[in-house]
Order: structure tokens, then sequence, then C-alpha cells
């Protein structure tokens, strides 16, 4: 019985010394400048937290080894891998998103002209009143 209560306050400690607080900052790589609502989270969990305006960000109560996730609308994703953390703060910097956009076409003439009388027809009627 003493023996089986060991190795159970042993299995606690253990995962109690797996849990740990990630912390850090999230940059633009570009300017080296803090980036504000990155989102931040672990792979495969419901763990996350968003960067505040200054682009810290804390995640408490992590069971690593896990994947850190770390994205932005305008830059592109990073995925980092945690063996153990301690108490040192990450500094995680993201690359923009090279995107490039198709040409523009303008189609011909008289399309605004068909667009209003369809939509007085439609809205506004063909009655004397519309």
């Amino acid at each position: 019985m003493r023996n089986l209560l060991l190795c159970f306050l042993i299995l606690i400690f253990v995962d109690i010394q797996a849990q740990n607080t990630i912390s850090g900052i999230v940059l633009s790589d570009k300017d080296h400048l803090p980036l504000e609502s990155a989102s931040v989270y672990i792979s495969g969990t419901t763990k996350g937290t968003y960067t505040d305006s200054k682009g810290n960000f804390t995640l408490p109560d992590v069971a690593t080894p896990c994947q850190l996730v770390v994205s932005h609308l305008a830059y592109n994703l990073q995925i980092k891998d945690l063996e153990k953390t301690g108490n040192e703060r990450l500094i995680l910097y993201l690359t923009e998103k090279d995107t490039r956009l198709s040409g523009v076409s303008v189609k011909g003439k008289g399309l605004r002209e068909r667009n209003i009388k369809e939509f007085r027809e439609t809205f506004l009627g063909n009655d004397r009143w519309g």
C-alpha cells in the first residue's frame, strides 16, 4: 500500500512539473516592431491567446513537449517546437506575406445605365409614384 501511494505521489509530481508557463513577444521580421493581435496557441489543444498592443503574450499551464503556433493576418504562420521551457521569454519574428493581386478589368459601356434602370424598376416600381 505504501509503494502504491509513493508511486501515485511521484506521478502527480511529474505531471505538475510538466506544466509550464510560456511567455514571449511577437515582432515583425522586417522592422522589429511588436505585432498586436497575433494569435498564439498550442497545436492540437484549445490553449491560446492573442498578443497585446506591445506584442506580449502569456500561456499558463502548458504541457511540454508541444508545438507553439503563431499567426497573424498579414504575416506567414510560424510553428516552433518546444521541448522544455524555463523562465526565458521567447522572441518570435514573423515575416510578411507576399500577396500579389491579379489585374483589374473594366467592362463595357452602358452597364451603369442598365443597372440604374433595373434598380428603378425593382425598388421604385413602374407606376406614376415610382
